[in-house]
């Protein structure tokens, strides 16, 4: 919340189960899964948590006073990414946050999500470029840009059992396939 807390509710009847104590910035993204809980703050930090109380496990603090604005946890390892303001991406261990490999120019401006496909191929979402890279970040398989000038994008999904993306552009919607075929 804009408050400062995240917090776990349940998926029933809303209730609370737990909530963080206040993190003092307000939270710009959010990756959970079934081990871990991270979270990217306006302070330039991200926070693992965990999932059964709220706790902080740790606490990692993003180079050169960065917000990261999109986090994903990457299925089946104990890794996750973070893209930075400067479209930094890192693959951080989920032990320390620590960086394992970054990724410049991961895309041609701010990034609002992270999606990782079935092959854990990573997907950068702006308002202007969707790209693929591959899980070691050692570049791109793939870069879209849309030359969105008056049509850029405003929402996106990925269905990782069809291998497509959903676009949703001001004036259009579209289907982008893993394998950067347009529909």
């Amino acid at each position: 919340s804009s408050a400062y807390y995240i917090k776990k509710c349940n998926r029933t009847n809303g209730q609370v189960t737990w909530a963080t104590t206040s993190l003092s910035s307000n939270i710009l993204a959010l990756a959970v899964n079934s081990n871990t809980v991270i979270a990217a703050d306006q302070s330039y930090k991200i926070y693992r948590l965990n999932p059964s109380n709220g706790s902080t496990v740790y606490t990692y603090t993003i180079p050169n006073n960065r917000y990261a604005y999109a986090l994903a946890i990457e299925p089946g390892t104990n890794h996750f990414y973070s893209i930075d303001s400067s479209q930094i991406l890192r693959k951080h261990s989920y032990q320390t946050g620590e960086p394992i490999f970054e990724k410049t120019s991961a895309n041609t401006t701010t990034v609002y999500n992270l999606f990782i496909d079935s092959e854990n191929n990573i997907y950068t979402v702006s308002n202007r470029e969707i790209t693929k890279l591959d899980n070691q970040l050692a570049g791109f398989i793939w870069r879209e840009d849309h030359n969105i000038n008056g049509n850029p994008i405003n929402g996106f999904g990925l269905d990782k059992e069809q291998g497509k993306i959903y676009v949703l552009r001001q004036h259009s919607a579209r289907i982008l396939s893993t394998d950067k075929e347009w529909s």
